[in-house]
């Protein structure tokens, strides 16, 4: 019994399916670098870098010409080593559409020949570490107006006032660093905090 050719096309890309990839993890904004050696005989072949999980499918981002030195377009470069026999790949300010499989890999006269295999995954690391110094700022800021405003916790188990301890200690950090200008700042807080109080006093007693 012979299979429909349409039946063969869809089973060929199966017959190129690869299972051995080593795992990459990046950082959105961050760069990778993969290093690819290779044989004597490959010294002056041309280098690639496809993206695809299949040999069939894999698309080539960047090839050289069998040089050494580096050969870059967009956000990715190859350098050859043809002394250490390995060639690395960079891929450099890294977004969520880079997580994917790749390969790097010998051109030959009319095939490419995969050496290794990658499966690269992005984290949004970049942008939690961002969060955590928006929130330790804020919190510094609304400690320092209770500072001012004389509204502070009583009850000394107040998680505000166990977080106070910490606080002060990077008050201190940043008046060791700035010292004129933080006394400056504070100065001025405290001038308009009571020029405030004169004015409505003034108008008080006006009233």
């Amino acid at each position: 019994m012979h299979l429909p050719w349409t039946l063969l096309f869809l089973l060929l890309p199966c017959c190129f399916l690869v299972r051995d990839f080593t795992e990459v993890k990046g950082i959105m904004g961050g760069s990778l670098s993969m290093q690819c050696p290779y044989e004597e005989k490959h010294r002056t072949h041309g280098k690639s870098w496809c993206k695809g999980s299949s040999l069939v499918f894999c698309i080539t981002l960047l090839e050289t010409n069998g040089s050494e030195g580096e050969v870059k377009k967009g956000r990715v470069a190859i350098r050859d080593n043809h002394q250490n026999l390995i060639f690395s790949v960079t891929m450099e300010n890294l977004s969520a559409d880079d997580a994917a499989s790749y390969a790097c890999g010998i051109d030959e006269p009319f095939s490419f020949e995969p050496l290794l295999w990658f499966t690269v995954s992005i984290s949004q690391e970049t942008v939690v570490k961002t969060s955590k110094a928006a929130t330790w700022t804020a919190e510094i800021t609304n400690t320092t107006q209770g500072l001012l405003d004389g509204n502070l916790p009583k009850d000394k188990n107040s998680p505000r006032r166990s977080s106070l301890s910490n606080v002060f200690v990077v008050l201190i950090f940043l008046t060791s660093l700035k010292l004129p200008i933080f006394l400056s700042l504070v100065s001025m807080v405290i001038w308009m905090k009571r020029l405030q109080r004169r004015q409505r006093a003034a108008g008080a007693h006006h009233h």
